[in-house]
This record gives C-alpha cells, structure tokens and sequence, in this order.
C-alpha cells in the first residue's frame, strides 16, 4: 500500500511541474500592471466602449465609480487620458457611428462625447434626460443613440441624432413600470 501510494505521489508531482511548465511556455505573460490611481483602487467600472484613434489603434474607454474616465491604448496599455467627470457614475458607454465614444453620467443627466481622434472630451448640448438614470445605450448604424432611462413614473427611451444633434423622447413606454 505504501508502495502505491509513493508511486501515485510520485505520478502528481511529475504531473505537475511537466504542466506548470507547459503552462508557462504556451501562454504570453502578462504585461506591468497599470496604476490609475486612488480612484480606481476598488471602484467598480461602470461603463466602457472601445473607439479608434486616427491611426486606427483600438482604445478602451471606462468610467468607474466616482465619476472618472480613462481611454487606455489596447496594444500598449499606456493610459492616454483621464478626467473626472462631475457626476457620481458614468452609467453607461456606446461607439456611435460617427467613431465618438458618448457616455451618459448621473446624476447630472447629461451625455458626454470623447473624440479618441482628438482625445476631447465635450458635453452634448442637445441632450438631457430630466433627472432619470441611464440603465442601457444602444447605437446604430444611421447616427442614432438610444437610452433606455429609468424614472419614477416610468421607463423611457430617448433618441439623440449624433448629426443633427437632436433629441426625440418616445415617452413612457409603460406607467408605473421603471425599468425598460
């Protein structure tokens, strides 16, 4: 019995550096860790998209609790901007068709738009949802942006046109129900 169980030991260990070797060679290490600072520390990412700067290379855009934003490059991780929003939460990110990143924040009401060509962040003047949070962005292919909008007498979608910079509230979707 001592013998079997020697030998299965042996079998395991064998087993175990041939696989933690193989792990090692056949997976590509993890670059350095990026430091964002306090903010990031232990807050939760809120919302992120991804956009493209003039050249092509893929950026990922975040928000985290407390109202920050950071676009970081994707190939290199160099973190290439940062800025706090004056809003508790960026709710929620979306890549419109025009390549900008647009972000809805609370409880501001507003939506913000990054250009990762130019790397501006500025503020949508044709959009405001009167106080309601954001809960989910979807863009589509013909320059429009809806926002599914939590309020207290109902859930609504708004409409904003990227090009004509306009904004269309279809209303509340159901009474009473605050979710869409």
């Amino acid at each position: 019995m001592k013998k079997t169980i020697s030998f299965c030991i042996t079998v395991l260990i064998i087993l175990t550096f041939t696989v933690n070797g193989f792990c090692e060679t056949q997976f590509p290490e993890f670059g350095e860790s990026i430091d964002y600072g306090r903010g990031v520390f232990a807050a939760q990412i809120q919302g992120n998209a991804i956009g493209y700067d003039e050249l092509g290379n893929a950026k990922l855009c975040c928000g985290v609790q407390g109202g920050l934003f950071y676009v970081t490059d994707i190939a290199t991780g160099e973190l290439e901007f940062k800025q706090h929003i004056s809003a508790t939460q960026l709710d929620r990110m979306v890549t419109a068709s025009d390549g900008n990143i647009y972000i809805s924040d609370y409880p501001n009401s507003g939506l913000k738009k990054y250009n990762p060509k130019t790397k501006e962040l500025t503020e949508v003047s044709g959009f405001n949802r009167n106080g309601g949070m954001a809960l989910c962005m979807y863009a589509d292919n013909s320059e429009n942006i809806y926002v599914g909008v939590y309020y207290n007498d109902g859930g609504r979608v708004i409409e904003y046109n990227v090009e004509s910079d306009t904004m269309k509230d279809y209303g509340i979707m159901k009474q009473g129900a605050h979710y869409i």
